[in-house]
């Protein structure tokens, strides 16, 4: 089953908004995708989650974080401490994305950071190659993308 990444701020998105359906999250939910974890990735979430200048812009956050996070909890596989292989340049804050998908050898990291994780799928990013030597299938994808792609491959399923 193909492994997944997602990147902290989706699931702050997805937290925040508990009325709402994400493809991505529903294809986590019916087990479309395992969803890979750690607990460094888990801390930031409880961190960015309870952030009191977050609840003002974003009110069900507050209320909806913890149920959240069990519930990802519950569905995700942990790799307790990924090894640090990977060194992300332009936002060293992020390079635990990058060795948790290393680690896990997840398929896809899905992101909304454009400015960047998202980058270095280019082949001429400075750290493509370097990326690519580590976790040659793993995929860089922005949310949209992937929930595009994921309801293309529903529709096809349906025939």
């Amino acid at each position: 089953m193909p492994r997944l990444v997602i990147d902290t701020n989706l699931l702050i998105s997805t937290a925040a908004h508990p009325s709402r359906k994400f493809a991505i999250w529903d294809a986590v939910r019916r087990a479309e995708f395992v969803l890979v974890v750690s607990r460094a990735g888990l801390e930031e979430f409880v961190d960015v989650a309870t952030r009191p200048l977050l609840h003002k812009s974003l009110p069900e956050l507050a209320s909806n974080s913890a149920k959240f996070l069990a519930e990802m909890t519950d569905l995700a596989t942990l790799i307790p401490e990924p090894l640090q292989r990977f060194n992300l340049v332009s936002d060293p804050r992020d390079s635990h994305l990058f060795n948790l998908a290393i680690d896990a050898k997840a398929d896809v990291l899905v992101s909304l950071d454009k400015k960047h994780v998202l980058p270095v799928a280019d082949p001429a990013h400075p750290q493509h190659q370097e990326l690519k030597s580590l976790a040659s299938g793993l995929r860089l994808i922005h949310a949209k993308d992937f929930a595009l792609e994921l309801q293309r491959l529903r529709q096809d399923r349906r025939g």
